[in-house]
């Protein structure tokens, strides 16, 4: 996948956090992480359930419709009296948002969090899903559930793992911080990481046979994101290939503990 709206301008090392001539590193961790090899690096052994997700349809513009599968914690209503914070899931190629709401229902339950699992129309596409799909996609959902916008993430799994960490760059104010499993950054946007804005805080989760998203590329993309002043967490899965869904518990559950307590300003 190649990210079109490249824009130019250079990777810095450090940002201010408001002292005047003070400067503070931002926060690079790396880990590695004994976890039971997955199944498989690309089977197709998983069958998408989307059993209790709400289905709804938006228009994009003046021409195009679109959807997105919502799951709402169990035992909560549509129109809980308080805000909630939200998880944006971008799916995998040949998958449905249908496919991540699903592994993350057990999160959204235990921590009262909305899914919410944007479809691509074949494929992510940076330049359109991410400048108008995802915004509709928002703009609807925070109507209809009580969203608290200053808590909205994103998870993002294989081509959807590069879809969200384009979003870091090309929608810096748009998310408390984000997730990638199995995910890079393009090397056609690395000239897009900038000192200006502000800085997503991000986690990446990679697994060490991975043959899609060798390791070594993965690292690259997270060294990049810290250099140009964002907060990474680089978790690396000993053992562990491409195949997301049999340990999505393992998986979830590390991105959010990254995520809790991270808001928007």
């Amino acid at each position: 996948m190649v990210f079109q709206n490249t824009l130019r301008l250079a990777l810095f090392c450090v940002f201010a956090l408001g002292f005047p001539s003070v400067t503070y590193a931002a926060e690079y961790y790396e880990g590695a992480i004994n976890r039971p090899a997955s199944s498989g690096q690309h089977r197709s052994g998983y069958i998408e359930d989307d059993s209790g997700q709400i289905k709804n349809a938006i228009k994009v513009g003046l021409m195009s419709s679109r959807s997105y599968n919502v799951y709402l914690p169990r035992g909560k209503s549509e129109n809980a009296p308080y805000k909630r914070p939200a998880i944006v899931l971008l799916h995998g190629a040949g998958r449905t948002g249908a496919s991540l709401v699903e592994r993350w229902r057990s999160i959204a339950d235990r921590e009262d969090v909305i899914l919410l699992g944007p479809h691509a129309n074949g494929g992510w596409n940076p330049a359109i899903d991410g400048q108008k799909f995802l915004p509709a996609m928002l703009e609807d959902a925070i109507k209809k559930y009580n969203i608290d916008t200053k808590r909205i993430y994103v998870f993002g799994h294989s081509m959807g793992g590069i879809f969200a960490a384009t979003l870091a760059i090309t929608q810096p104010n748009g998310f408390a911080a984000i997730g990638i499993h199995a995910g890079l950054l393009p090397d056609s946007a690395f000239s897009a990481l900038s000192a200006e804005g502000r800085k997503t805080p991000i986690v990446i989760i990679n697994g060490t046979h991975d043959q899609g998203f060798p390791l070594p590329k993965v690292q690259a993309t997270a060294k990049a994101f810290n250099q140009a002043g964002h907060d990474v967490n680089f978790y690396i899965l000993k053992g562990h290939g491409h195949w997301y869904y049999d340990i999505a518990p393992d998986i979830n559950d590390m991105a959010w503990d990254y995520f809790s307590g991270k808001k928007l300003d």
